[in-house]
C-alpha cells in the first residue's frame, strides 16, 4: 500500500467539522502529509424548475444559483483560513492546507473528490454522545463508506485531538468476516506511524464456542504474519448491549480510537436494525477508524 500522503476532510462549517480538522492537522504532522478541505453544497432550485418554463425563470436560477456558490465559497475560504491559523499556532505552519467547493450530493461529491484526490484517509467530524445531531456531514459518514474504499476516521466532537501524537491503544471489532484480513492489514499500515497496542475483540451476546476460538486465533496468527512486532491481544466482549459493552471495554482499558470493517447494509436494515458501526457513531465520544467491507 502507498504512504499516506494525502488527508482529504469534508466540512460543514460545524464545530464538529473543526474538531475533524485539529485531527488532521495533528495527522498530517505524523505523515508528513497535505490536507485537503472540501465543502459541498446543494442547490435544490437546479432540480425545481421544469425544462419547458421561460428563459427568465432560467436566468433568476442561474442568478440564484451563483449566488449559492458565492456564498459557499466565503464561508469556506474563512474556514480554511482559521484552520490554518490553527496549524500556525501548532508551529505546524509548513502544513500544505489545499480546499475544494463542489455542488452536488454529499457523499457522491466527497466519493468523486477521493478517486480524484487520492487521500490515504478521510477525516470526518461526527457528534458526540448525547449532543444533537445537527450537522451534515455526521449523517453521511457511514453512506460516504459505501461510496469509497478509503478508510474513514470519524472524530465525535468531543474527541480529545491533544493526545493522538500519544495513542497507545487501539480496540478492533470483529465479526469474522473475511473482510477483517484486508480491514487488518489497513489497520496495521495506518498505525505505523505509532507505538500503539491493539487489541482485537469479538462483541457477542452469547458465549463463545470453540469454532470462534479457533477464529480468533487466526486473527492473532494473521496480525503477527503481517507485522511480527505488533502487539495484539485478543479477548472476547459478552453481553446484552453491544454499544455500551463495547464502550466499558474501552474506558476499562484506556482505549484511544476503535476501529472496524464496516459491511454494507440494506436500507430496510439501517432503518429497522442499525449495525454497530451506524450506533457508535451516533453514540460514542471515541474516534472511529472505519474500513469499508
Amino acid at each position: 500500500m502507498k504512504e499516506i500522503r494525502r488527508i482529504l476532510v469534508p466540512v460543514d462549517f460545524s464545530g464538529f467539522s473543526k474538531t475533524a480538522c485539529r485531527y488532521a492537522i495533528k495527522l498530517a504532522e505524523k505523515y508528513d502529509a497535505d490536507i485537503k478541505i472540501i465543502h459541498v453544497f446543494y442547490a435544490p432550485i437546479v432540480d425545481l424548475v421544469p425544462i419547458t418554463d421561460a428563459y427568465s425563470i432560467q436566468v433568476d436560477m442561474d442568478i440564484n444559483l451563483r449566488e449559492m456558490e458565492e456564498q459557499a465559497r466565503k464561508k469556506l475560504v474563512d474556514f480554511v483560513t482559521e484552520v490554518r491559523q490553527i496549524a500556525v499556532d501548532e508551529g505546524l505552519e509548513q502544513i500544505k492546507i489545499s480546499y475544494s467547493l463542489r455542488e452536488g450530493i454529499v457523499e457522491d461529491e466527497i466519493a468523486t473528490m477521493a478517486k480524484a484526490y487520492k487521500p490515504g484517509i478521510i477525516v470526518v467530524g461526527t457528534k458526540g454522545k448525547g449532543e444533537k445531531q445537527s450537522d451534515i456531514i455526521g449523517s453521511v459518514v457511514y453512506r460516504v463508506l459505501d461510496k469509497t474504499k478509503i478508510p474513514v476516521l470519524a472524530i465525535p466532537d468531543k474527541a480529545s485531538f491533544e493526545n493522538l501524537s500519544n495513542v497507545k491503544k487501539i480496540v478492533y471489532v470483529t465479526d469474522f468476516d473475511e473482510s477483517d484480513y484486508v480491514a487488518i492489514r489497513r489497520l496495521i499500515y495506518i498505525v505505523s506511524a505509532f507505538d500503539v497496542k491493539i487489541h482485537c475483540v469479538h462483541v457477542t451476546k452469547d458465549k463463545e464456542d470453540k469454532w470462534d476460538s479457533a477464529k480468533m486465533d487466526n486473527l492473532r496468527d494473521y496480525f503477527k504474519r503481517i507485522n511480527k512486532n505488533v502487539k495484539v491481544e485478543c479477548s472476547f466482549i459478552k453481553g446484552d448491549n453491544p454499544v455500551d459493552n463495547l464502550e466499558a471495554f474501552c474506558k476499562l482499558n484506556e482505549i484511544d480510537i476503535i476501529a472496524l470493517s464496516n459491511k454494507k447494509r440494506g436500507l430496510l436494515q439501517r432503518i429497522f436494525n442499525p449495525g454497530l458501526t451506524r450506533k457508535l457513531i451516533h453514540s460514542g465520544n471515541l474516534p472511529l477508524l472505519l474500513f469499508r467491507a
